[in-house]
C-alpha cells in the first residue's frame, strides 16, 4: 500500500493496478509476436497459442487498466473534495461522467474511455456466442486491442490528470 503526501493520509493499490496492467499487457503483445511469422507479402502468420497466454493476459491487463482508473478517478475526487466520492457519483457515473466532473473536454479521451469501458462491461458480464447466430452491431475486438485501448487510456488519464504523487 501506498501513502500519498497530502493534508490527510490515503491509501491506495493504484501504483500496483498499474504495474499489473502495464506487465500484462506488455506480456500479452510480447506472446503475440512470438506466435507470428512474417510472409514475404508484407503479412504475417499467426501461430496457435494452446495456453492462450496472450489471451489471458489480455484479460489481466483489461481488468487492472479498470481498477486502477477507478481508483484514479477516486483519488482525483479526495484530493479536490476532501474527502470520499459519494456511493452515486462512485457507483452510478461512468468513466466519461467522472472525467467532464473534472472539466475534460478531449473528445478522444471522453470517447476512448467510454469504449472501454464498455469493452471492460462486455468482458464482465460475457454474453456467449451462438454459431450460426448473427450478431447485430457488434465490434470485432480481441484482448488485446482491447487491452491497448486501455493502456492508451490510463496514459491519457495520467497526463491530463495526474494525481500529485505518481500512483
Amino acid at each position: 500500500m501506498e501513502e500519498s503526501e497530502d493534508i490527510f493520509k490515503v491509501y491506495t493499490n493504484a501504483r500496483i493496478f498499474y504495474e499489473i496492467a502495464t506487465e500484462a499487457y506488455n506480456q500479452s503483445f510480447r506472446i503475440m509476436e512470438q506466435n507470428k511469422t512474417p510472409r514475404g507479402d508484407g503479412g504475417f502468420v499467426i501461430y496457435h497459442d494452446p495456453e492462450k497466454l496472450s489471451f489471458k493476459n489480455g484479460l489481466i491487463a483489461i481488468s487492472f487498466y479498470s481498477s486502477y482508473i477507478d481508483v484514479h478517478l477516486r483519488l482525483l475526487y479526495i484530493s479536490l473534495h476532501c474527502s470520499n466520492p459519494p456511493r452515486d457519483w462512485d457507483w452510478h457515473k461512468t468513466y466519461k461522467a467522472k472525467l467532464e466532473h473534472f472539466g475534460v473536454r478531449d473528445a478522444w479521451l471522453l470517447e476512448g474511455i467510454e469504449d472501454f469501458r464498455k469493452a471492460r462491461n462486455d468482458i464482465a458480464h460475457e454474453k456467449p456466442m451462438v454459431i450460426g447466430e448473427q450478431v447485430m452491431n457488434q465490434p470485432i475486438r480481441t484482448a488485446q486491442s482491447d487491452a491497448k485501448l486501455g493502456m492508451q487510456v490510463t496514459e491519457r488519464l495520467r497526463e491530463f490528470l495526474p494525481l500529485k504523487k505518481d500512483s
